[in-house]
């Protein structure tokens, strides 16, 4: 069978919701009457004449180390299909796509969207807010809400478990939208398990639908993407949802692949990456996760600065590491684990090496103001209680 645009978008959206129209307050696409052509809620960016894609959209490249094109029997993505018109991110399939370039004073992700041409940032500094383990029947979602709602971020990065229990397009519409939904229009997702469906590989259905094209959703059921804000590059990945779904972190993986291109890439000084599972925790519920360990060896290997993960219901930060738990002031990475975004709190055993600062007593988010080279943090909680941790930091 020979897919053409159309079809192929329209079978990406149906696999993703089905039969669900796209329900108010959500990024998902509704399809037009002749089913070819997708309707987006707020309309793509008017570009130059040239900013766009240089070749096809279907202009679809092999990894590096790869012979021939991706496996034929996997339905690889498309820049259409992904709204996106600049860089080169993963078709799916173990490829990469040639997307076209940007005209100047645009650049490739520059306003924020990964792969859309944008105009970068003029400030001089960036604020980020980040949590994970968030939305839920009985969880505290909306005291986060509301701590977003002040700082006015630039950009909120979710760390997973953004939907419990199980992820479903309606519960993210009941619990997500009213609370952390008031910021959808800068949230930069990642998945955690409870978004995989916790154990039924709902090949992140809900997920995909709810955040539309600012997941990135891959084909095969998995999402990952980086963007730029200022001086600083972001990464965001898919730890999965471990025993239940294929190890998306594995060597030789779509991800994997696509990850080393985009480190190999990246020309800003300052990098953050951020997934569900951390590779280090302290908590009494999950602790060490080694489904991590070779995306943090790719990392330390391309002087990576900060690692953002949820999972443990906790507050933790890191001093500067190396992937094997080593001091490493000069180039090690920060990692802070930061699931305090409303699911009920654990609790901490022998605090592992390098574990400078554990809380797990208030809900809050991650505030970090990047600076060109530099960065400043703070763990902020509701309204009127004290800054608990704060500090600032350098990049590599």
């Amino acid at each position: 069978m020979r897919w053409t645009q159309g079809s192929l978008l329209l079978a990406i959206l149906a696999s993703c919701v089905g039969s669900i129209d796209c329900p108010p307050g959500s990024r998902c696409r509704e399809l037009s009457a002749d089913a070819s052509t997708p309707i987006s809620p707020t309309p793509p960016p008017i570009l130059p004449a040239d900013a766009g894609p240089s070749g096809p959209d279907s202009g679809i490249q092999p990894p590096a180390d790869a012979g021939s094109l991706p496996d034929a029997g996997c339905l690889a993505l498309t820049c259409a299909s992904l709204g996106a018109n600049c860089g080169n991110p993963s078709d799916g399939c173990g490829g990469t796509l040639s997307c076209g370039t940007c005209t100047a004073p645009q650049t490739c992700s520059g306003g924020g969207t990964p792969n859309v041409c944008g105009a970068p940032s003029t400030a001089g500094d960036v604020v980020v807010a980040a949590a994970g383990d968030i939305a839920g029947s009985g969880n505290a979602q909306e005291t986060t809400a509301q701590i977003l709602d002040a700082l006015a971020a630039d950009a909120v990065l979710t760390l997973g478990d953004d939907q419990y229990d199980n992820g479903a397009l309606a519960d993210f519409m009941t619990y997500f939208a009213p609370s952390w939904g008031r910021h959808l229009a800068t949230l930069r997702p990642s998945p955690g398990n409870h978004d995989h469906g916790n154990g039924t590989n709902n090949q992140l259905a809900g997920y995909c639908a709810y955040f539309g094209s600012a997941a990135q959703c891959q084909a095969g059921g998995t999402a990952f993407y980086s963007f730029d804000l200022g001086n600083w590059h972001f990464i965001s990945l898919d730890s999965g949802d471990p025993g239940s779904i294929p190890d998306q972190m594995a060597p030789g993986t779509p991800m994997m692949t696509w990850l080393a291109a985009d480190l190999a890439q990246n020309t800003k000084l300052c990098t953050i990456a951020y997934w569900h599972h951390p590779r280090f925790s302290s908590d009494d519920t999950h602790g060490n996760d080694t489904v991590s360990s070779e995306v943090w060896t790719a990392l330390y290997n391309a002087n990576v600065d900060i690692v953002l993960n949820g999972h443990a219901h906790t507050y933790e930060r890191f001093a500067p590491q190396d992937p094997s738990q080593n001091p490493d002031p000069a180039r090690g990475i920060t990692e802070w684990v930061v699931g305090t975004g409303g699911a009920p709190f654990y609790g901490f055993v022998t605090p592992q090496p390098n574990s400078l600062v554990r809380l797990n007593s208030s809900y809050g988010v991650l505030k970090l103001t990047l600076h060109a080279a530099s960065y400043d943090w703070q763990f902020v909680g509701p309204a009127g209680s004290p800054v608990m941790d704060s500090g600032s930091g350098n990049c590599h």
